[in-house]
């Protein structure tokens, strides 16, 4: 992210448990749609008092974004080309709506969240959202791990455009070779234009030998808003 994003918290200080109350996607979300992503006292089923506290933190400093910090133009229209009649894939989507603002704000045709612990729960809230405020994306949430998902035979390569991997609790995927196993499914599903955001170590904490793994498959791109992804 820019520098002139306000720094919520170090994640560097963060025990375990914390993992995935990373706010990249959300900030993301805001700074791509300038729609703020769902309430945490909206939810149907919250997780946890200390992630309650992180959205209202969150909350809080979305207010010290200026205009600086949104994204030029010309980035908007790239997301927007990668987007527009697609379908985004959420791997690992969580209970909150920000991937599905994405993709509904650039005319995704769908969107699918990967979800193996709070599906239901997701679920109803994109459902509300999207009723709520009338919006078009068709969504599906498949209820499964993400590695499951990836190596799924029906899941083609060079299908997927636009992927997201964000906030994910490091605990649910400690291992080294699981990681290994998820990076080279997304060099496989990956479109030749395709791009995944997130993974970075201001949202999941990789160790050096995976980091290093995700470098040698993927390529860094780093935009000059401080936008970044992944792609072939």
């Amino acid at each position: 992210m820019s520098e002139s994003v306000p720094k919520l918290f170090d994640v560097e200080t963060l025990e375990t448990k914390d993992a995935f109350h990373a706010p990249f996607l959300e900030i993301s979300t805001y700074k791509l749609t300038g729609e703020t992503p769902l309430n945490i006292d909206k939810l149907v089923e919250p997780i946890d008092v200390s992630l309650k506290f992180r959205f209202q933190e969150i909350q809080s400093n979305r207010s010290l974004l200026t205009s600086e910090d949104i994204y030029p133009k010309e980035e908007l229209l790239f997301v927007e080309k990668l987007i527009k009649g697609k379908t985004v894939t959420d791997l690992g989507c969580g209970v909150n709506n920000s991937g599905f603002i994405i993709a509904n704000y650039f005319g995704a045709s769908n969107y699918i969240g990967v979800e193996k612990n709070f599906a239901a729960s997701t679920f109803d809230n994109i459902l509300n959202y999207a009723n709520e405020l009338g919006k078009k994306t068709q969504f599906s949430i498949i209820q499964t791990d993400i590695l499951s998902y990836l190596e799924d035979p029906n899941l083609q390569e060079n299908s997927q455009d636009f992927m997201i991997l964000s906030g994910i609790d490091y605990r649910s995927i400690a291992d080294d070779d699981h990681w290994f196993r998820i990076i080279q499914s997304l060099e496989l599903v990956l479109s030749d234009e395709g791009i995944v955001i997130g993974l970075n170590n201001t949202d999941i904490k990789l160790s050096d030998v995976v980091q290093s793994f995700l470098d040698y498959k993927l390529t860094k791109i780093v935009l000059p808003s401080g936008f970044e992804y992944y792609k072939k």
